[in-house]
């Protein structure tokens, strides 16, 4: 049986009961892990209903640093589980799709109910297997979900913002803030032009007014984010979910994942396909996806916003060190930059990128290339 000493249960308890009635018992729990952000458990659920799961998935608020759950605070462990909350509270009013089932939450104590999606693999696993095939049909598959994600959600992005505002107050990632610091970090180092400038600006646009893109986004579709069962994608932990622009998500296998530790390099013709894949997709609810002006300033910018999430954190420039399984500097993405600007109409953008390539292999000349995952080696 679970612990009735565990702060989750007696709200779960009651999560279950507002959805199933009175005649479902809790069985065992087992801690599935989390993060210093989040503990999960999975649930047995005894019920005669055939409707009521023969388990759920209890997530709760952790203690992050020095700070505990306060759902009043925009920071700290509240922002992520109140943004997973929001976010799948969202998902379940408009369809079934790419994501687990949302059953309820508790805001004083922190908790959220979820389907459990049984015995899946996580993606990093995959990637970091041996099995190039089933890692190709996995990172489409991927794409497929960030997609389905993105244009499910084209249209209704007001509503999002009700829900999340209901829950508690929130942070906003600036990512046109991260354009204006791409733009500093150029000036710095040099590549600075009027035609630079006015390229980047445009990018700034791009992501401030995403136009048909303003879409509920993931932010954070790492590949352990990601879990794999029957052949079926699932995104999981939304704790960096928010309403923007849809290449925010659609840009991270064509960057190799931004934000994740799981980072190596795909090959260049699977990072193409993806790309296609995702957009020919995405366009089945945003038509605007077919216009390569549209299309094309959006992956631009949103390549240059996720340029290096750590490198005005950690200045690269001084010293390096290994994040996951890639250093930062295998990280800094620069000549992806330049390939997408110049396919896409920034030649002042990529000609900038391009010779700030040559000076990071010019003064990095030990830093070996990113290297391939391990599933494409051979």
């Amino acid at each position: 049986m679970a612990n009735e000493s565990e702060t989750w249960l007696k709200p779960a308890k009651r999560i279950v009961t507002e959805r199933w009635g009175e005649s479902v018992t809790f069985g065992d729990a087992d801690l599935l892990g989390g993060s210093d952000r989040s503990n999960v458990h999975r649930v047995k659920l005894e019920a005669v209903n055939p409707s009521v799961p023969n388990t759920v998935v209890v997530k709760q608020a952790g203690q992050h640093g020095d700070q505990v759950y306060d759902p009043d605070s925009k920071e700290g462990p509240a922002y992520g589980l109140l943004n997973d909350w929001a976010g799948l509270a969202f998902l379940a009013e408009l369809d079934s799709g790419t994501w687990p089932d949302f059953y309820g939450g508790d805001r004083e104590t922190g908790i959220i109910l979820l389907e459990d999606l049984g015995a899946a693999r996580q993606i990093d696993h995959i990637l970091l297997g041996d099995d190039p095939v089933e890692a190709r049909e996995t990172m489409c598959g991927y794409v497929r979900a960030l997609a389905d994600l993105n244009r499910t959600t084209a249209g209704h992005a007001n509503r999002y913002d009700e829900i999340r505002r209901e829950l508690g107050p929130r942070t906003i990632r600036n990512y046109v803030g991260r354009i204006r610091q791409f733009g500093e970090m150029m000036k710095e180092r040099g590549f600075d032009s009027e035609a630079l400038s006015s390229e980047l600006e445009r990018c700034a646009d791009v992501l401030a007014d995403p136009g048909p893109f303003r879409v509920y986004t993931h932010g954070d579709s790492c590949p352990d984010n990601c879990l794999l069962t029957d052949g079926q994608v699932y995104l999981i932990d939304f704790e960096w979910g928010e309403i923007r622009h849809a290449l925010i998500d659609g840009v991270y296998p064509w960057i190799h994942f931004p934000s994740c530790w799981c980072v190596n390099k795909l090959p260049d013709d699977l990072t193409d396909l993806l790309l296609e894949e995702y957009r020919s997709r995405l366009a089945l609810g945003i038509p605007e996806a077919e216009d390569d002006r549209l299309f094309g300033g959006g992956l631009v910018a949103a390549s240059v916003a996720g340029f290096n999430v750590n490198f005005f954190a950690d200045d690269v420039f001084v010293k390096d060190h290994r994040w996951g399984i890639a250093t930062l500097r295998q990280r800094l993405r620069i000549r992806i930059i330049a390939k997408t600007a110049e396919q896409y109409g920034y030649p002042a953008l990529a000609t900038a990128c391009a010779r700030l390539g040559d000076r990071f292999d010019e003064i990095w000349s030990d830093v070996e290339l990113m290297p391939i995952y391990p599933d494409f080696r051979s």
